[in-house]
């Protein structure tokens, strides 16, 4: 087995212990909201980078819910 298949391996057992899955599920969205509000207090030619990353990120997501529409049709 590769150094990076045991990585991943680990990496996908120490996520499935229910501290952690309750530390990311109100985590990452305290990051990611705290860094939309870091970025809108940015602007660049009068658009603020809050707005930019937001939609940047939901045009990521809604990309991946259409790939994987397609791949289950």
């Amino acid at each position: 087995m590769s150094r990076q298949t045991e990585q991943f391996k680990s990496y996908a057992e120490y996520h499935q212990h229910p501290g952690n899955k309750m530390t990311h599920y109100f985590g990452i969205p305290m990051i990611f909201f705290s860094s939309l509000g870091l970025l809108s207090s940015m602007a660049v030619f009068g658009v603020d980078l809050g707005l930019i990353a937001g939609t940047v990120v939901l045009m990521y997501y809604l990309s991946l819910s259409f790939n994987q529409n397609l791949i289950v049709a």
